[in-house]
């Protein structure tokens, strides 16, 4: 069996058994209110209505406005199938392409577990309001090998209408179009004029209606802001770099000369990066930018060596298996080999990582949900996370569209007049006046309380 089924098989094997496994439940973030909307004014309306929200807020994202009247129209699990397919799409890609230029399946699944290790990314499971996922997974079939540059120019730009700061890849693009040495034809220079407009047209469109809008008056330009911000995109792109460094070593790679995608890549997500600094460089907002680096990376170097039982060990120039030139011996052999089940452990143990994540926040919604369900009466349930008491009540509305309770939000310290009081302790203190009546309910990430 050729080794990219074999990958294909396993990556079908981890998604089915994380289907299974996970109780998959709307988060309290967006769910509630979305379904509703397309529920009582249809997906036209939604979109509309998404679009005039976030021209208060400041966003320009139109692919993200059809998305929020459509995505919502699909059940809970075929729901959470298709993000979990967009984030398999962003890892197989480029995983395939490095199997069709080198001709190495271990290089290929150490190039598919440092992808997959982003726990930022792997975020996106747990949240299907996110537009990193979708925009992660139109990067990557942008990569594909097209006879010509217009399908990845429509889906980067796909992409950056999800998510502007993915605008840079398009500019990054169109520039090492225009600019790359050698012969260049007519058609390159057109391409390149197109990318370059797209992408600088958005972040024009971007700019302008963060003028304006309530969110992205957050934005912080202070010299503090942004070296703290440095500081945290330094620490969310360490580990992937460790996973890179280890396949230096296990793999001997060397730079694989001047690839336009890749060098865009690359490009890209630094100035994706840079984008951040003024507002957060962490949580899901990291995973793209280390997406992008690292795939940009992966594509644009070869492999010297192949540690474990490659015929002759030895790779000619061109990064392709050649034959018996001498296998991967000795202290050189024996460091390739460790270097790489370091690589593949390391990577796991991010995946793991996002995927506990994943589960705990997915968990606890479905808890929280059956939980006030199971409540007596037409209780009033107080809640110390601001926008999970909304949507709380949305989610348990849906599932019981005869309930009668409420879940409202209490500030950390504030008696709150309720029944049942959920705290939740990532979103602070909590009210401690409200929490003498011992636990109801014990969710992976809170604790359901009787008030009174």
């Amino acid at each position: 069996m050729r080794t990219p089924l074999r990958l294909l098989l396993l990556a079908a094997v981890l998604l089915v058994a994380g289907w299974l496994l996970v109780p998959w439940e709307w988060s309290l973030i967006d769910d509630g209110q979305a379904i509703g909307h397309v529920r009582t004014i249809g997906a036209e309306q939604t979109a509309e209505l998404y679009r005039y929200t976030d021209a208060t807020w400041g966003l320009f994202r139109p692919a993200f406005w059809v998305y929020m009247g459509t995505f919502y129209l699909l059940p809970v699990k075929i729901a959470f199938t298709v993000r979990m397919l967009m984030l398999a799409v962003a890892v197989a890609v480029p995983a395939c392409l490095v199997w069709r230029r080198s001709g190495s399946g271990p290089l290929a699944a150490w190039a598919a577990i440092l992808l997959a290790g982003n726990p930022s990314l792997l975020r996106n499971l747990a949240y299907p309001s996110l537009q990193e996922g979708p925009g992660v997974a139109l990067v990557a079939l942008g990569l594909l090998p097209y006879r010509r540059p217009w399908p990845r120019l429509l889906l980067w730009l796909a992409a950056a209408w999800f998510k502007s700061p993915f605008s840079w890849l398009l500019v990054c693009y169109g520039l090492l179009l225009l600019v790359r040495p050698g012969e260049r034809r007519w058609s390159d220079r057109l391409h390149g004029v197109v990318a370059l407009a797209a992408g600088v047209g958005t972040i024009v469109t971007a700019y302008t209606y963060s003028q304006a809008g309530e969110y992205t008056a957050a934005l912080d330009f202070g010299a503090g802001k942004l070296l703290g911000s440095a500081l945290e995109a330094a620490r969310q792109i360490g580990p992937p770099l460790l996973v890179v460094a280890l396949g230096v070593v296990a793999f001997g790679l060397r730079y694989a000369g001047r690839d336009l995608v890749a060098w865009a890549l690359v490009g890209g997500g630094a100035m994706y990066l840079a984008n951040l600094l003024p507002w957060k460089t962490d949580e899901h907002y990291a995973g793209p930018y280390v997406y992008l680096l690292m795939v940009g990376v992966v594509l644009s170097v070869r492999p010297t060596r192949v540690p474990f039982g490659a015929p002759g060990g030895r790779l000619d120039a061109a990064g392709t298996a050649a034959g018996a030139a001498g296998a991967a011996t000795g202290t050189a052999g024996a460091l390739g080999r460790v270097a790489l089940v370091a690589a593949v452990l390391t990577g796991l143990v991010l995946t793991g990582v996002g995927g506990r994540y994943v589960y705990r926040n997915v968990a606890n919604t479905a808890e929280l949900e059956s939980c006030v369900l199971g409540l007596p009466g037409r209780p009033v349930i107080g809640y110390n996370r601001q926008e999970g008491a909304p949507r709380l009540t949305e989610l348990a509305v849906l599932r019981r569209p005869g309930w009668a309770g409420q879940v409202v939000w209490v500030p950390n310290g504030d008696p709150g007049d309720v029944d049942y009081y959920i705290h939740q302790p990532n979103y602070g203190p909590g009210s401690p006046q409200l929490m003498v009546g011992g636990p109801v309910c014990v969710t992976p990430l809170a604790t359901v309380y009787r008030a009174r």
